[in-house]
């Protein structure tokens, strides 16, 4: 059964694709980043059961954390909502400097590498940094 919400944030369609429901293009975004339910909701601060309910369509996400899992996932919100490809632009497409690497995505093992980098102290980061050749002290 559908969450109420589901009818409203769901834009009308004739012609369905395969991926026709908000929760069916958040899985599949999900998927295509390599990280599990729990990776994916602590991304944005939910339980692994939040997730799950939202690709079933149980319950939908916030607006807030819409955009910031289209943000995350470098897609304009109105593709994540299942708008046609001409209705989106990207919020700063003036300041995009470079389009090939502005949608390059990163793979599941390169989110969680970020991820852990960002949970080391100061001095941890810059010992990484050091290693990695791209801090000098």
């Amino acid at each position: 059964m559908y969450s109420p919400f589901f009818y409203i944030l769901e834009p009308y369609k004739e012609n369905r694709t395969a991926m026709e429901t908000i929760g069916e293009r958040i899985k599949q975004l999900r998927l295509r980043l390599g990280l599990t339910q729990a990776e994916f909701g602590s991304l944005f601060h939910v339980s692994k059961q939040a997730v799950h309910s939202w690709e079933n369509n149980i319950n939908m996400p916030d607006v807030a954390s819409l955009i910031e899992i289209a943000d995350y996932g470098r897609i304009p919100v109105c593709t994540l909502l299942g708008y046609p490809h001409e209705y989106c632009q990207l919020r700063d497409a003036k300041k995009i400097k470079d389009p090939k690497t502005d949608y390059q995505t990163f793979s599941g093992r390169e989110i969680r590498l970020i991820n852990r980098f960002r949970t080391l102290s100061s001095a941890q980061q810059k010992a990484i940094e050091v290693i990695l050749g791209i801090r000098n002290d």
